[in-house]
């Protein structure tokens, strides 16, 4: 049995993915002071680095503006979920050629990405969903809410 919620199922899986004998690619969220590239017990990993557009979000939506000091870390996540999505369309599949059976991703944090590399590369996705905004906040944000929502709507299946 494991224990640890999204990073410990995630490590695992991953792991158990290459002792099967498949290609895993992982993109992951980059502090600033991580490689953005490394081999990680023969998982490829991927971390971007990140702009700050915490200023623009409160202008996009009234949500967002009663984030306080939280909307740097929807910031860091949009940012984040844009630069993987459009690193895996542009330079792994249509420059280097990697080619990808399924993508999966897991809850709000990672939907934006999946939900444009979907849109992007017409691949199969799968949406793992941990936990949802209401169940763990009762009413919660809308933006989440409504992020979990479109990407179990248009996931080709949900875990």
């Amino acid at each position: 049995m494991l224990v640890g919620g999204l990073g410990t199922y995630a490590e695992n899986m991953t792991r158990k993915f290459v002792e099967q004998g498949h290609d895993v690619c992982v993109f992951s969220l980059n502090t600033g002071d991580l490689p953005t590239h490394e081999i990680i017990r023969g998982v490829e990993v991927h971390r971007p680095r990140i702009a700050n557009a915490s200023r623009i979000f409160p202008l996009i939506s009234w949500d967002l503006g009663n984030w306080g000091t939280e909307v740097k870390f929807f910031s860091d996540l949009f940012m984040y979920n844009a630069m993987s999505a459009t690193k895996l369309a542009n330079y792994l599949v249509r420059k280097e050629g990697y080619h990808f059976d399924i993508i999966s991703y897991h809850d709000w944090l990672n939907s934006i990405a999946g939900m444009m590399v979907k849109d992007e590369l017409n691949l199969p996705t799968v949406f793992h969903t941990h936990s949802t905004e209401w169940g763990r906040t009762g009413n919660g944000s809308g933006i989440i809410s409504s992020l979990e929502r479109e990407s179990a709507m248009s996931s080709d299946g949900i875990v």
